[in-house]
């Protein structure tokens, strides 16, 4: 008993706290009847995004009427300081990490890359998934959310164990769950970011069983495998890639916003974020589908040449969100370059995330999406590595 009053206590002191949330104008109009609307006041609103003052709770139960009635992930970006909020809701902010950026997005490295990809491990890969979602659940106000943060943290350390120039470790927040952040450092301190979130959720019941294996345990398996790769090719980096396990993503992108204002804070000079959330399901096609929307087109032209390159030159296509609906946000938000390669439309998404039936059963064991997505991170992190 006394093991459960923890989380609850902790539920009810973050539900009453004033958060504000940049959010998708049309979907919030959509599903506002079953908020509660006295606890919301609107801000600022533009063409297509609101921004409110609200709740904990309205955050949460939007997410979840989110999950529940479009299958698709959050409903926003969450913050718990204004001006954050409003400098994400600044149309010049966003549009610098909309725009195209002078950068050097050639393709030269496949001497060194293709070796790397002859190192994919699929049985490592789909342990990664099994024990990661084999936690009852991984949801940042969960008694077992810290538990995957942990549990990551200590993948990570023992796969980096025999290298110098590597750091892992936590990075706190404001509430419980903490994100994980590993290093390879390089001769320059500019970074490259891959990123994926490692909290899952329940859309009907919050706190109860949600294994997340598509989403996201495949994200993380993913990253874990370019780490592992990377590490076993003794490769040595010109500038410091960074691997970026997001906490809380599900209920509004709350983990990479804090992590992003950070690297704001120490004035790091981004050269590319890609984010893994979702590598797994293969129910429409064997392709990788790019967002095109809250992300930068000039990146997104070199992933897709990645995919052609190094997948093939039938495996790309396009998608759309509609909203920020991943981590990949936070980092457009504030101008930095992002893509997000996903696993299929967004109007083909998986239909059993955010539930107990988002197992490795769900695609009968089969990863073979996730390779390709592992080779597609291997290959962003080295060929923009120059």
């Amino acid at each position: 008993m006394k093991y459960l009053i923890i989380p609850v206590l902790f539920s009810l002191n973050i539900y009453s706290q004033k958060v504000y949330q940049v959010i998708d104008k049309k979907r919030f109009e959509k599903h506002a009847n079953k908020l509660d609307l006295h606890s919301i006041r609107i801000l600022k609103e533009s063409d297509k995004l609101l921004l409110v003052e609200t709740s904990e709770y309205n955050i949460t139960k939007f997410s979840d009427i989110i999950h529940e009635k479009e299958f698709v992930c959050g409903a926003g970006s969450t913050f718990f300081d204004e001006q954050s909020a409003i400098n994400t809701m600044n149309s010049s902010q966003r549009l610098k990490g909309i725009n195209s950026i002078l950068m050097d997005y050639s393709i030269s490295k496949q001497s060194i890359i293709n070796p790397m990809i002859s190192k994919i491990s699929e049985s490592h890969f789909k342990k990664t998934i099994g024990e990661l979602s084999s936690l009852y659940s991984r949801y940042f106000r969960s008694p077992t959310g810290v538990d995957g943060s942990e549990w990551i943290l200590n993948k990570w350390r023992k796969i980096t164990k025999s290298r110098s120039d590597a750091e892992v470790l936590l990075f706190h927040h404001p509430w419980s769950q903490p994100s994980v952040v590993a290093k390879l450092k390089g001769k320059s301190e500019k970074i490259i970011v891959i990123g994926g979130h490692l909290d899952s959720k329940n859309y009907t019941q919050s706190v109860g069983h949600a294994p997340g294996a598509d989403d996201d345990a495949s994200g993380i398996a993913t990253m874990t495998e370019v780490l592992k790769v990377l590490v076993e090719s003794n490769y040595q980096p010109e500038h410091t890639l960074v691997f970026v396990g997001y906490a809380a993503e599900e209920d509004g992108l709350l983990g990479s916003a804090d992590y992003v204002n950070y690297v704001k804070d120490q004035n790091l000079e981004v050269l590319g974020v890609i984010q893994m959330d979702m590598t797994l399901y293969n129910n429409i096609d064997d392709k990788i589908y790019l967002v095109t929307d809250f992300t930068n087109s000039a990146q997104n032209g070199f992933v897709k040449d990645l995919i052609i390159e190094y997948i093939g030159q039938d495996r790309y296509a396009e998608t759309e969100c509609g909203y920020g609906c991943s981590d990949h946000a936070s980092w457009t938000n504030l101008g930095y370059p992002s893509s997000f390669p996903f696993e299929s439309s967004f109007s083909g998404a998986n239909q059993s995330i955010h539930t107990t039936g988002d197992t490795l059963e769900k695609v009968n064991g089969n990863v073979d999406k996730g390779l390709k997505f592992i080779k597609l991170g291997i290959a962003f992190m080295v060929e923009l590595d120059k």
